[in-house]
């Protein structure tokens, strides 16, 4: 593997951290995360490089018919190419054809991956086509470097965080963050419903680009609400009202 920039390395550490907000995310938003995925993709070289030498010789048809459950080999499962370069080219193209509205992404997913008691249809989907595909994304950019490397780069991506413009939203953001992080560690919490606190959660943080005090209080009222039987959202909770609180005071 050639030698990779810093800032490569921090892109890949976000790509992989938007890869992980699909993972937990729900099937309304994929499609807004998958062409932000796309984006991250395409102006980060070493990954894009990495994936288009992955694409060689690979044809997104065949597997996809090898891999869907109708075929008959498959014993009623969706199966990945056992290859692991063929697995980041699948989904890779999936995700381009699905982006391009070629492809049903409800349609492929509710035809391959059936729901349980603790997983609906989208979480399976998840669980065994994003994270195989993660896996190996980290393990190609990271494992071959020393573990100070990685802890370097994780630092700059916090100092480039500590960068952005400090506002109100900003503050709510990482708030709503850490909330998040809560409800998925929380093993209190039912699979079923982590996806909805996840929704709900996703759902104010992408209304931050709107600044609209409005639209974000009716969102922590209802966080307020389900807080009384999810103590995961208390705490940070706390904080955002707190910092509702100040921003009031000033007017």
């Amino acid at each position: 593997m050639r030698s990779i920039t810093n800032d490569e390395l921090i892109k890949i550490s976000e790509f992989i951290n938007s890869v992980d907000g699909l993972i937990n995310g729900k099937f309304i938003l994929a499609d807004i995360k998958i062409s932000n995925l796309l984006n991250m993709i395409a102006t980060n070289t070493a990954l894009y490089n990495y994936i288009k030498q992955c694409l060689i010789e690979f044809s997104f048809e065949k597997e996809l018919s090898r891999a869907e459950v109708k075929n008959r080999f498959n014993n009623g499962e969706f199966k990945l190419p056992p290859e692991r370069e063929k697995i980041v080219a699948f989904v890779f193209c999936l995700l381009v054809e699905c982006d391009a509205k070629r492809m049903d992404f409800f349609g492929f997913i509710n035809e391959n991956f059936k729901s349980s008691k603790n997983m609906s249809e989208y979480a399976n989907f998840a669980q065994s086509v994003l994270v195989p595909f993660k896996d190996i994304i980290i393990e190609h950019f990271y494992n071959e470097g020393a573990e100070e490397e990685v802890e370097t780069i994780e630092e700059e991506v916090e100092e480039e965080i500590e960068e952005v413009e400090d506002t109100i939203y900003t503050r709510l953001t990482k708030y709503l963050t850490m909330m998040s992080d809560n409800v998925t560690l929380d093993r209190r919490i039912k699979q079923h419903d982590k996806e909805n606190l996840h929704y709900i959660i996703d759902n104010i943080i992408y209304s931050m680009q709107y600044e609209d005090m409005n639209i974000i209080n009716a969102f922590i009222a209802v966080l307020d609400i389900l807080a009384d039987k999810y103590a995961a959202l208390r705490l940070p909770l706390k904080d955002i009202k707190s910092e509702l609180l100040k921003y009031y005071n000033q007017y």
